[in-house]
């Protein structure tokens, strides 16, 4: 702990430290080591491509760094935990991690293959096949999440498209198709500390052409209260064959006179 190793021409190294008095000094530790690899990541990164990310994600420089390529790292091959070191006598604990920078531009690489390999196969697939083509956009987007802004190209239809305006754009059009209509009642009544008698349901459906729709299966919903609170038989719920959402209320544990569920993709 006297002499700490330090990084060099091979390999990223990040060293964390905490009081042992803190409840959480090992998770404390470890953000901190990670951080200190992030930081000289984010070195290697052109101010340039850097501006696209935070603003394209609508975050700071310093988000950035410390939240942005801290959590792509634990998904990265080749992060290794080196060891850890409880100081009793000043009550710091130390936390030792290594990173291979040949490991590092491989992951980056093995990303971007994945993500036009991704868009190829959304770009095979027919415009019925919704959820298919959602899902490898998503995909994807996770991929291209993990290489900093980089600019991927790959041959779309004829179009040599650049993945990193490609991808959110195609997103954001698949999600501007969906039509939700409500099966029952939007307007409910309930009782503090009881259910609700009535169901939470809607349908999805997917605009696949001027005048075509599907039924949009396999489409993930969170329940949440805008307003109120309560316990909801589920959290999440998926869009049945039929394009249907339902979930119930078990109990509604807020006595505000109006309250508000919404349901979020």
């Amino acid at each position: 702990v006297e002499s700490k190793p330090t990084s060099d021409a091979s390999t990223y190294v990040g060293i964390g430290e905490s009081s042992t008095r803190s409840a959480n000094y090992s998770q404390e530790a470890e953000k901190a080591a990670l951080r200190s690899i992030a930081l000289e990541i984010n070195a290697s990164i052109s101010g340039q491509t850097r501006s696209r990310v935070t603003s394209r994600n609508d975050i700071s420089e310093r988000e950035f760094t410390n939240e942005f390529i801290v959590s792509t790292l634990g998904s990265f091959k080749g992060l290794v935990k080196k060891g850890d070191y409880i100081d009793r006598k000043k009550d710091r604990y130390y936390i030792y991690f290594e990173y291979s920078k040949s490991d590092h531009l491989n992951n980056i690489e093995d990303a971007k293959q994945r993500a036009i390999s991704l868009v190829k196969q959304y770009s095979s697939f027919e415009k019925e096949e919704y959820i298919q083509r959602l899902q490898r956009l998503v995909n994807a987007y996770e991929e291209l999440f993990q290489i900093y802004g980089e600019d991927v190209y790959a041959d779309v239809n004829g179009l040599n498209a650049n993945l990193q305006s490609y991808v959110p754009a195609e997103i954001s059009k698949m999600i501007r198709q969906i039509v939700i209509d409500a099966s029952g009642q939007t307007q409910l009544k309930g009782v503090f500390q009881q259910p609700l008698n009535d169901e939470l349901g809607f349908q999805v459906k997917a605009q696949t052409g001027p005048r075509s729709t599907i039924n949009a299966f396999g489409l993930p919903f969170i329940f949440e209260f805008e307003a109120g609170s309560g316990n909801f038989s589920f959290s999440n719920v998926t869009t049945d064959e039929y394009g249907s959402v339902t979930n119930g209320l078990l109990k509604i544990t807020s006595n505000i006179p109006r309250q508000v569920i919404v349901a979020r993709l």
